[in-house]
Formats: C-alpha cells, sequence, structure tokens
C-alpha cells in the first residue's frame, strides 16, 4: 500500500523508494506522479517533502498530499485503484 507522507521524509527519503511522489490535490482529488526522472539528483538532500509547492493543473489549488510507493503501485494509484496487499498486491476497486 503507498505509504502517506509525513514530517519525517524528505526528497532523500524519495530517492531511497526509487519512485516517483505521489501528489494528490486535496481540494480536487487531481492525481500525478512528481519526478520520476530526477530521483538521482536527491540523494542526500534532506528538504523535508511536506514544504514543496505543487499548484494542481485542475483547480489551481495548492493544496495536497503526498504518497511514497514501493514495486509498480504508482501506476495503479495514479489510476484511482487500490493496491491491495493481499494476492501479490495486483489492484483492485
Amino acid at each position: 500500500m503507498p505509504t502517506p507522507v509525513t514530517g519525517k521524509h524528505n526528497l532523500h527519503s524519495l530517492y531511497g523508494y526509487s519512485r516517483p511522489l505521489g501528489v494528490e490535490c486535496t481540494a480536487c482529488g487531481h492525481r500525478a506522479l512528481a519526478f520520476g526522472g530526477r530521483l538521482d539528483d536527491f540523494k542526500g538532500n534532506m528538504r523535508e517533502l511536506r514544504t514543496l509547492r505543487f499548484t494542481c493543473s485542475a483547480c489551481g489549488s495548492r493544496a495536497w498530499r503526498g504518497w511514497l510507493f514501493v514495486g509498480n503501485e504508482a501506476e495503479a494509484w495514479l489510476e484511482g485503484l487500490t493496491v491491495s496487499p493481499v494476492g501479490g498486491g495486483g489492484p483492485t476497486f
């Protein structure tokens, strides 16, 4: 299951997960993946993830919540599916 971003997560954490950051607008629910091609740049960077600024391309809100992923969870999350830890972690509705 995706891990919600908390105060203990920083850009180096994102590097460690080796997956893009899931960004979800708390105003309209729009979802996107960020930093997929830049993860190597974050090694050793201790900037807290919650301090990053994002603007929703759907509604313009700046309120967001973040998610960290393992395996292939990011693609299922982006499509609005829930990844189940039962049955091999396949997406469920």
